[in-house]
Parts: structure tokens; C-alpha cells; sequence
């Protein structure tokens, strides 16, 4: 099993600067207006930005890091219920582990569908 040694603190640090950026490109494109806070976001506004920045930020990872057994699913569990601190929404603490499953699960089954494929190699 791969272990992945990222302290919760910097998970979260990780998490809620790709929140503030996705929040800024959700304003941009009209999604929400300019004058709206993040901290006067719903928890399924919320929990919908923390869900794309957590999605966003483990495609940056290298591939065997969740192609191999590994915490990952904790990692990102961990972070977004530590968000109930620092958006004073209780709901972030029940964030599970199966949820964080089913939210990475997509890229999981591409990136193996990829590695069975041979075309890779002959690019």
C-alpha cells in the first residue's frame, strides 16, 4: 500500500486555494455574483467547490498515487471535514471516506483503462 505522508494542515491549505480559485472562475463565468463572499456560500455551494478543488487538485498527482492501494481517500476525507472549522459549517465533518470513494472513482477507472490500453505506447 502506497502512504501518502501529507499532514492534514497542508491538505487543507492545498484545498482551500483551489476552492478560492475555483470560486473566482465560478464568478467569472456568471455562476455567482461579483459582490458574494465565499463565506456567504451555502453548504452545497460549498461542499460542490471543495468536491471540484479536491477532484482538481488529486488529477495533479502522479498516477500510481491512486492506481495503487493508498490513504488517499482519508487524505481527502481528512481535509474536507476540516472545513467545518474554517467555514463554520458543521455538515463538513460527516464528509466520509466512501464519499471522497465515489467522487474520485472517475479517475480511477480512466487512468486503469489508459495503462490497459497499448496506444500509450506508441506515442
Amino acid at each position: 500500500m502506497l502512504q501518502l505522508n501529507i499532514p492534514t494542515e497542508e491538505a487543507v491549505k492545498m484545498l482551500t486555494n483551489r476552492m478560492s480559485d475555483e470560486f473566482k472562475l465560478r464568478k467569472r463565468a456568471g455562476i455567482f455574483p461579483h459582490s458574494l463572499e465565499i463565506s456567504e456560500l451555502t453548504f452545497a455551494q460549498l461542499l460542490s467547490i471543495a468536491e471540484t478543488a479536491a477532484f482538481d487538485l488529486v488529477m495533479l498527482l502522479p498516477a500510481d498515487s491512486f492506481l495503487q492501494a493508498s490513504n488517499l481517500y482519508e487524505v481527502v476525507a481528512n481535509a474536507v471535514k476540516s472545513l467545518s472549522t474554517i467555514f463554520y459549517q458543521n455538515e463538513f465533518a460527516f464528509y466520509s471516506e466512501k464519499r471522497a470513494r465515489l467522487l474520485l472513482t472517475p479517475i480511477i477507472k480512466i487512468f486503469r483503462n489508459y495503462v490497459k490500453d497499448d496506444l500509450f505506447r506508441y506515442n
